[in-house]
């Protein structure tokens, strides 16, 4: 636990929904080649609110790791979303991240957003045989 925690935590006397919400969650989801990609998909059904999820996620092939994500709320084609994360590993001290989103205002309208990013891998700017003498 930390500040961040502290000022954020959950309180259930507050937060916590005061009326008993009925509804349904339904999941499925794979695993296939191995593991090295996994989909599945989730179904939200209560009063007022429909939601359906589905993601697909790969690990390191080739150079490139992943998720594709897309949600749809069931009022309309409005709020749907759909954002892909991607990680190119360079194999070196610094791997680029690529973040696209998209969101629809209706069925052809939407925004989008973009982002590059860079992760640093200590495991790779330590040598390793350097390990091996402390």
């Amino acid at each position: 636990f930390n500040k961040t925690y502290e000022a954020t935590r959950f309180d259930f006397s507050k937060d916590a929904l005061k009326d008993p919400v009925i509804g349904f969650l339904m999941g499925a989801s794979a695993s296939i080649m191995q593991g090295y990609v996994k989909t599945g998909a989730v179904y939200e059904h209560y009063p007022h609110h429909q939601l359906l999820s589905a993601s697909i996620g790969w690990k390191r092939l080739a150079n490139f790791a992943g998720v594709l994500n897309y949600s749809l709320p069931f009022q309309g084609d409005q709020q749907a979303a759909l954002r892909a994360d991607l990680v190119y590993v360079t194999g070196r001290f610094l791997d680029y991240m690529i973040q696209f989103k998209r969101t629809y205002i209706s069925s052809d309208t939407y925004t989008e957003s973009y982002s590059i990013g860079v992760r640093a891998s200590l495991d790779r700017f330590v040598n390793p045989n350097l390990l091996k003498l402390i």
